[in-house]
């Protein structure tokens, strides 16, 4: 996919991912009578959510492939802790 694509495909998961974690916390509120927290801390997990879906559809795209992974950055590190480089 080209970069337009990825960007659309970005947004509409963040807004998905906030709008259905609100709607839930909305639920809840209803059920439990606690209007707005249950709103508001949906809200914020949606948030959460959106954006690490934001970031792993941003990995995916081209050119990022080659970076290291993060379990190959601690291995180094402990190499040159180990060895002292």
């Amino acid at each position: 996919m080209k970069g337009l694509d990825q960007a659309s495909i970005m947004g509409m998961e963040l807004m998905a991912a906030v709008v259905v974690w609100a709607g839930i916390g909305w639920l809840v509120d209803g059920w439990l009578g606690t209007t707005p927290w249950a709103l508001v801390i949906g809200a914020l997990i949606g948030n959460a959510a959106g954006l690490y879906l934001v970031f792993l559809r941003g990995n995916q795209m081209e050119g990022y492939r080659d970076l290291p992974k993060a379990k190959d950055l601690v291995q180094a590190a402990r190499d040159r802790q180990i060895h002292g480089r």
